[in-house]
């Protein structure tokens, strides 16, 4: 089973238990997402809900990780394959990235 352990908080003021949060959370290979008001809470829990991708160089090793709307990856000029492991799984096969190339994906546009 591939689980994550994202943690959202709302209006913890604690800032000992933001800490037990981020650890239980990278412990679970998530993230924690503090939101300190109502106003937050929604991006918070979206946030929490993006599926995660691994980029494969071409023999299939995984050499880079993130979750969708995340930070970005940065890979070395290569061919690569992006997997999105949501239900049902996305993928980018043939994905080229130059020397000092920034790409964006779209998930309208993935396979």
């Amino acid at each position: 089973i591939d689980v994550r352990v994202n943690i959202v908080g709302f209006a913890v003021d604690d800032e000992g238990l933001k800490e037990q949060f981020e650890e239980w959370a990278r412990i679970g290979g998530g993230r924690f997402f503090d939101a300190a008001g109502a106003d937050e809470l929604g991006d918070a829990i979206a946030a929490a809900l993006q599926p995660p991708f691994e980029v494969r160089d071409s023999a299939g090793a995984v050499i880079g990780s993130g979750v969708v709307d995340g930070d970005a990856v940065r890979v070395p000029p290569g061919a690569y394959s992006v997997e999105i492991r949501s239900d049902p799984p996305r993928a980018f096969p043939d994905v080229e990235v130059g020397n000092g190339e920034e790409l964006e994906l779209s998930l309208a546009d993935g396979g």
